[in-house]
């Protein structure tokens, strides 16, 4: 499953809501979040397929976070305090994260990645190229100069 996003708006994607996207991998997914804890976690959790079984008919899933909520409900529901540093070093096989496609206007895909924070200082760096050449232009055409430079004196002054 690809999530496919404009270019210009990545950053917007709220990372924790790419957790629950795909429903029929959730109980492979939190089985590999289980396995994946270090043992002092891990061995108070099994037999992880129960386990799994459990958390699957019994945990709410309406907040944003799936992690979030699998740390909370294991807690009140098995006694086991797992801290989100413990949570986040688990590291889940890449196809059951999403997969997230930046797109240009035309939809064609200008990059594609299951790494959200990677795309969006990707799409930050072509956006601020896209700026700059788009401003040269206008410099070059002659719409980028400014009228009046003493409008900018009150900003230079304020930032000595």
């Amino acid at each position: 499953m690809t999530l496919r996003v404009p270019s210009g708006q990545v950053s917007g994607v709220p990372p924790e809501c790419l957790d629950w996207s795909v429903p029929g991998l959730l109980k492979e997914k939190v089985t590999a979040l289980i396995k994946g804890l270090p043992k002092t976690y891990r061995k108070q959790l099994v037999p992880v397929p129960r386990t799994v079984e459990v958390i699957l008919q019994e945990m709410e899933k309406g907040e944003p976070s799936l992690v979030n909520t699998l740390s909370r409900f294991v807690h009140r529901k098995f006694g086991v305090d797992i801290p989100a540093s413990v949570w986040a070093s688990v590291e889940i096989p890449d196809h059951l994260k999403m997969r997230v496609s930046v797109v240009d206007p035309s939809g064609k895909a200008l990059e594609t990645g299951r790494d959200l924070h990677l795309l969006i200082q990707s799409d930050e760096k072509r956006h601020d190229a896209e700026s700059s050449s788009a401003w040269k232009r206008r410099r070059r055409s002659g719409k980028g100069k400014v009228s009046s430079p003493g409008i900018l004196k009150p900003c230079l002054k304020a930032s000595l």
